[in-house]
């Protein structure tokens, strides 16, 4: 966690648990029980940049401070804030797959979330949306595992950012991670050493028609099923290669 996030969320936290005014000794103790070593002087000057943010309502100098209705907005703010941050990063964690079993796993979420993408995408998609499909679709090569992998994600992403979902998009981002490009050039050698490059190039290509022609209910079908070609060729080759 940040630092200065850490520290906030612990001052607010002394103050909306303390039945009593809080003052810089008491918060120098739970910062320290943390690991943030901060000294008195640091404490009262954080302190008082609390008063001045409204967060926190000062009695005297020797009684110390409670918390005001903002800061109490405020610490339901940053609890939402950590607690965001941690479920990314469990999320990254799972993605960070070290055997064929979650090679899979991450194939079949993405057939999960990208048909909901493909549904949403043929019903809200722009012009600019469906021609940037469309050109995706129509770049996708497999001359090799590297351009092939390039184009594919290229292809894939376009659809996503057609659905117009602020929360698909952000999955899609994390799905597609440039840390997990090794997944995608292994799939592209698959698909030119299995002999069904031009089979997954033809389902892109469908794939952006249905999207293009706003149906969605097939569209979603469409990319569902090729994923569902991905899962079945990947099942004999990944077991070699991870």
């Amino acid at each position: 966690m940040d630092p200065s996030i850490q520290q906030e969320l612990i001052a607010l936290e002394i103050l909306a648990e303390s039945e009593v005014p809080v003052g810089a000794a008491r918060l120098v103790s739970e910062w320290r029980a943390v690991g943030l070593v901060r000294g008195e002087a640091t404490a009262g000057r954080f302190l008082r940049k609390l008063d001045e943010q409204g967060y926190t309502t000062l009695l005297n100098q020797k009684l110390g401070r409670v918390l005001s209705e903002e800061g109490a907005v405020r610490l339901t703010e940053l609890r939402r804030l950590v607690q965001t941050t941690e479920a990314e990063r469990e999320l990254q964690r799972a993605l960070s797959y070290s055997s064929t079993d979650e090679l899979m796993d991450l194939l079949m979420v993405r057939r999960l979330v990208e048909s909901e993408t493909a549904r949403l995408a043929a019903i809200r998609a722009t012009e600019d949306d469906r021609q940037r499909i469309l050109d995706a679709s129509a770049s996708c090569c497999w001359d090799d595992d590297e351009s092939s992998a390039a184009s594919s994600l290229d292809f894939h992403f376009a659809v996503a950012v057609a659905s117009h979902s602020p929360l698909l998009i952000a999955v899609m981002r994390l799905l597609l991670d440039p840390s997990r490009d090794q997944l995608e050039i292994m799939l592209s050698g698959l698909t030119r050493s299995s002999g069904i490059s031009e089979r997954l190039r033809d389902e892109h290509l469908e794939i952006a028609n249905l999207v293009i022609a706003g149906e969605s209910d097939a569209a979603s079908v469409a990319m569902s099923q090729h994923f569902d070609h991905l899962i079945e060729q990947s099942g004999t080759y990944l077991p070699h290669q991870v």
